[in-house]
């Protein structure tokens, strides 16, 4: 196979020369395209930059057509590692780290499975250490430097992070006083980085990791069996997935919600304060999922499954209903719909998804029914609604994922 130019389409090309160059079986890709779905086995990428895969016959796509890559693995290649932490950056990406080293003006952040990203300390948003799962509260025009207290518990102290070092954080209190002080790293819980203003959307490829989190990558290229880009580089065997729609799939989560009702069976309860509802995460908190059936054992469903993780999607409990405003051209809405894991066993729900009161796609959602696969004509349709109702067990066990639910122009 001979080396083309990463410049005709960079995720692809990784995969490709990764192959060829390891000398190792081939490795199983799924394409999604703004038209019908191809996967198969990955032969090689075209000087024009068109991909060709082979599966019961060569398939060829077009580089305009294609929006994302995902690996076919039975098991993740890597052993899962413990977090030391999680990090926001300023252009997108957010991922949990294996580790940190700091080269004078440098961070160097260890990813989990291999590689790393570099960035300065103005590239920050959020920096979390240990196993707190909150974000450092921000504060308008100051850092925030949150610490730790002998306790146990954790203070959040206002000023400007003036720098890191290998010893700890250079810190200047709000209130003034004889210069900075180093805060020790095993003192830091987490540092808020004042930003003046949001920057723009990136429209550059975005990487996704096995272990979750996910990478902006800019300057997308191969280097040996890496994923290498601008800022870092990471082992193809630590990639789930890579998305290079450059912008052109809106996540239904981020459209504007123009309307909202629930009516719940007996009241609004303290689990959910958001009325029923929740944009990129479960009702409980927690990262969206759904169970899905094995690919190693699909005919042992629904008594053996495994979970799978979403980054985007909505949750929705009965009787639930949410308005968006969706696109201009919008074509196409996919995703995945199914119950929340924490619920299935007893859960049940009626769920429909219509648009501009033309229903798309209604059925029973239960606990032994697999996620149901979307893709469904808009036709340019102005507004998206998303509906869950009572199932068998009224509003026991009745919270619906709306996984990766996202409009294809």
């Amino acid at each position: 196979m001979s080396r083309l130019s990463p410049a005709c389409l960079p995720g692809l090309f990784v995969v490709a020369t990764f192959a060829a160059a390891q000398g190792a079986e081939s490795l199983r890709v799924e394409v999604e395209t703004r038209g019908e779905p191809a996967q198969g086995e990955l032969l090689r990428i075209e000087p024009d930059g068109r991909i060709v895969l082979r599966d019961a016959t060569e398939v060829v796509l077009r580089p305009s057509e294609t929006l994302t890559l995902r690996f076919e693995r039975a098991v993740a290649s890597r052993p899962a590692e413990q977090a030391r932490g999680d990090v926001d950056l300023v252009e997108g990406s957010r991922f949990p780290i294996a580790g940190y080293t700091i080269t004078g003006e440098s961070l160097k952040l260890a990813l989990i499975g291999g590689g790393s990203v570099e960035t300065t300390l103005r590239g920050v948003r959020y920096l979390r250490l240990g196993d707190s799962s909150d974000s450092p509260p921000a504060a308008d025009a100051a850092d925030v430097l949150v610490v730790r207290r002998p306790d146990g518990d954790a203070t959040p102290l206002e000023g400007a992070v003036v720098g890191l070092t290998e010893e700890g954080v250079r810190f200047e209190f709000a209130a003034g006083g004889d210069g900075p002080v180093v805060a020790p790293w095993s003192r830091v819980a987490a540092i808020s980085l004042f930003q003046p203003s949001a920057p723009k959307p990136s429209t550059a490829p975005v990487v996704e990791l096995v272990g979750g989190g996910r990478v902006v990558a800019e300057g997308l290229s191969c280097d040996g069996g890496f994923v290498a880009w601008r800022s870092g580089r990471a082992p193809i065997d630590s990639v789930a997935a890579i998305d290079l729609s450059a912008g052109r799939v809106r996540q239904v989560s981020a459209l504007q919600l123009t309307k909202q009702a629930w009516r719940p069976y007996f009241g609004p309860s303290d689990d959910d304060p958001l009325g029923g509802h929740a944009l990129d995460r479960s009702l409980g908190g927690e990262p969206l999922s759904l169970r899905t059936s094995d690919p190693r054992a699909p005919k042992l469903w629904p008594r053996v499954g495994v979970l799978r993780s979403f980054a985007h999607g909505v949750a929705l409990r009965s009787q639930g209903e949410l308005h968006f405003e969706l696109p201009k051209r919008a074509g196409r809405l996919r995703g995945l719909v199914g119950l929340d894991p924490a619920t299935h066993a007893a859960g049940s729900a009626e769920v429909s998804l219509a648009a501009d009161d033309k229903t798309l796609w209604s059925g029973v959602i239960e606990g032994d029914t697999p996620p149901v696969t979307i893709d469904l004509p808009l036709g340019g349709a102005r507004e998206l609604t998303l509906r869950v109702d009572y199932g068998d067990n009224l509003d026991s066990g009745d919270r619906v994922h709306f996984a990766d639910l996202r409009v294809i122009p």
